[in-house]
């Protein structure tokens, strides 16, 4: 039923892309590490008992090591586009009773449901506020080849822009890049806090492997960049520099980046490897690069780079998303232009003076996303959200 007096704390609900399994106990398990415990709600500190809505399903036994704290409002399950349209009527039923018990809705896009809970929002007039991880843009034309990709990217940018103007309140995990593509309706308060949280350390060049290159990202698409990576080391090889590429990776395009590096005569140069499966083993090879690579199509505020960044290491990128923000100008190059990352690569492998200074600049600018630091505007994003609820 919907609620017409605010209590002292306001039953907030956020909407989230998340799929997690629910066990016969009736808890949920998920198998991201950053849904564990109360970790989902980490950008809502201020609240009393936030709801999280996110596809659920039935599980007989846990598969999943990762136990949720707190209350789940359980939406229709489903994986992929084709089952999407399948279970809307009763997504959008679902999602619209979520929203109606709710005294503010916080809708995290881009995505399905975080869109949906928008307009059921806007239509049931509850208190919007929203959250932009990422551009939807980039990855959507990577999946979907030729005009009707194009054309998808274009409709997807779209709704996620529509939800953002009609939020009260804006949360971007960018400074800017984010804010320009998708930005909030005048008046409205917009906060950039980032939901990479990381450690910073000290430099250990002793253990950095000369002419190592590493690299990490889903192959579940093309958006992170890989074969211009390839073709990048191609370009390399062939000058004589002496380059080998770690590429952490897997998806349904991992046999087509073996087939490219074997076609471009590079695949004794390249170690693939599927999974890391510790943080300390993802640590390890951060620590053994000379060099990290970021080439992608599309990025939000990319993880595994400010990690790597707060281990020390030297990183190149394309001029994409939140990378800029992140990166000095000399270490970017343009999206998808393999002879530019080409050049990038060479001249900080063959300048290790150079690579000092990127060195000890990237450390400095991880401590940005120190636990302290990102407290504090967690902290103002979730006042925001309550002064919602204050206004209806």
């Amino acid at each position: 039923m919907p609620r017409h007096v605010l209590s002292t704390s306001p039953d907030v609900t956020l909407f989230t892309e998340a799929r997690l399994d629910q066990m016969p106990d009736g808890s949920h398990v998920s198998d991201d590490p950053n849904m564990q415990g109360s970790r989902w709600a980490v950008f809502l500190p201020t609240i009393d008992h936030p709801v999280l809505a996110a596809r659920s399903r039935p599980v007989t036994s846990e598969a999943s090591a990762h136990r949720l704290e707190g209350n789940v409002f359980a939406l229709p399950y489903y994986v992929g586009l084709r089952q999407a349209v399948r279970t809307l009527p009763a997504l959008i039923a679902q999602i619209d009773r979520a929203v109606r018990r709710s005294d503010v809705v916080v809708a995290r896009l881009p995505g399905v449901v975080g869109s949906l809970a928008t307009f059921c929002a806007v239509v049931r007039r509850r208190p919007l506020a929203v959250e932009v991880v990422g551009d939807v843009a980039a990855v959507v034309s990577s999946a979907v080849p030729g005009q009707l990709g194009r054309l998808a990217a274009r409709l997807a940018a779209g709704t996620t822009s529509w939800c953002a103007k009609r939020a009260g309140a804006a949360r971007y995990v960018t400074r800017a890049s984010l804010q320009a593509l998708h930005p909030p309706r005048p008046g409205a308060r917009s906060v950039s806090v980032s939901g990479v949280s990381i450690t910073t350390t000290e430099l250990r060049p002793d253990l950095i492997v000369r002419g190592r290159v590493v690299a990490v990202g889903s192959q579940e698409q093309m958006y992170k960049g890989h074969d211009v990576l390839l073709r990048a080391l191609a370009v390399l090889r062939a000058q004589g520099q002496d380059l080998h590429l770690q590429l952490v990776g897997q998806g349904r395009h991992h046999q087509h980046l073996r087939r490219l590096a074997a076609d471009l005569g590079v695949q004794d140069h390249v170690t693939f490897i599927p999974v890391i499966g510790t943080k300390t083993e993802m640590t390890d090879l951060l620590d053994t690069a000379e060099i990290f690579a970021m080439p992608s199509l599309t990025e939000g505020l990319p993880r595994v780079l400010i990690e790597a960044m707060a281990r020390g290491a030297v990183c190149v990128g394309s001029e994409v998303g939140g990378i800029p923000e992140l990166l000095d100008a000399s270490v970017l190059c343009p999206v998808g232009d393999s002879d530019a990352l080409a050049v990038l690569l060479r001249r900080l492998h063959n300048d290790p003076d150079l690579r000092v200074l990127h060195s000890r600049r990237n450390l400095d600018r991880s401590r940005d996303f120190s636990e302290d630091v990102l407290q504090a505007r967690r902290v103002a994003w979730s006042d925001a959200v309550k002064m919602l609820a204050g206004a209806r």
